[in-house]
C-alpha cells in the first residue's frame, strides 16, 4: 500500500513478513497426501472367465458356419 505521496508504508513490509512467516509455518504443518488413496478403488479384473470364452468361440464358430453356408448355397436357399 502507499500513503498520499505515493511512498509506501512501513506497513507493507510488515504484512509481507508476516505472510511470509504464516506461509512457512503453513507448509510444516500441511499433511501430506497419503500413499494410499482412500475411498473407493478401481475392482481388479482377471478378463472373461473360461465359460464365457467357450460361449465367445461358439457364437463366432456358429457365424462363420452361416455366412459359409449361405454364400455356397448349402442350406438351398437360393
Amino acid at each position: 500500500m502507499t500513503n498520499k505521496n505515493n511512498e509506501p508504508n512501513d506497513t507493507d513490509n510488515l504484512e509481507h513478513k508476516d505472510t511470509d512467516k504464516y506461509m512457512e509455518a503453513n507448509k510444516e504443518t500441511m499433511e501430506r497426501p497419503p500413499s494410499e488413496p482412500e475411498g473407493l478403488s478401481e475392482p481388479r479384473t482377471k478378463g472373461y472367465p473360461p465359460l464365457q470364452k467357450g460361449f465367445i468361440v461358439f457364437i463366432v464358430v456358429v457365424l462363420i458356419i452361416l455366412v459359409i453356408g449361405i454364400s455356397t448355397n448349402m442350406f438351398g436357399l437360393m
